[in-house]
């Protein structure tokens, strides 16, 4: 196969045109995430990437709250939560249902209880208390032990038709 030199200078081009313009996307996204991150915001990030909870055909993107510190703290002093983003709390072999409550919360959140790979129960847009000590919190439990609990934008499960009986993927 021959090409002249005309062709070559031209397919060169476009290869560099094409680099610059990756560069370019990768640039801005890098400074959109560096201003989401000041902002407080969740979004996906390679970190959480792998991280996912399938509901009804929908994919949440979660960070694992897999720590006491991470549980404790939750979504907790985050100014605004995406679409289809979360937090998962695994709760594997607890004998006694968790207890949630809105310390530190500064936007409505869906909490989601699952057991066996299934949703029991849904907390709905459980709302941010500020102006109250720790002890006049509201508490959010489920009737029994789960082994999951899952948080997400306030008003998703009913936007997204999630009910009680739905199966989950972990």
């Amino acid at each position: 196969m021959h090409f002249n030199r005309k062709t070559i200078i031209l397919a060169s081009c476009l290869l560099i045109l094409i680099l610059i313009i990756l560069r370019v996307i990768g640039t801005i996204q890098s400074r959109n995430y560096e201003q989401v991150l000041k902002q407080g915001v969740i979004k996906i990030t390679p970190y959480w990437s792998e991280n996912k909870v399938i509901i009804d055909e929908v994919v949440i993107y979660v960070e694992i709250a897999d720590t006491s510190e991470k549980k404790s703290k939750g979504l907790g002093g985050k100014t605004h939560l995406s679409d289809n983003y979360g937090m998962l709390f695994p709760f594997k072999n607890q004998p006694y249902p968790p207890v949630f409550w809105m310390k530190g919360m500064e936007i409505p959140i869906d909490i989601i209880w699952i057991k066996d790979n299934t949703i029991i129960d849904i907390d709905k847009s459980a709302q941010p208390e500020s102006g109250i000590s720790d002890a006049q919190l509201k508490r959010y439990s489920p009737d029994k032990p789960v082994d999951h609990v899952l948080e997400v934008k306030g008003g998703l499960s009913d936007e997204k038709g999630f009910e009680v009986g739905d199966s989950v993927i972990l």
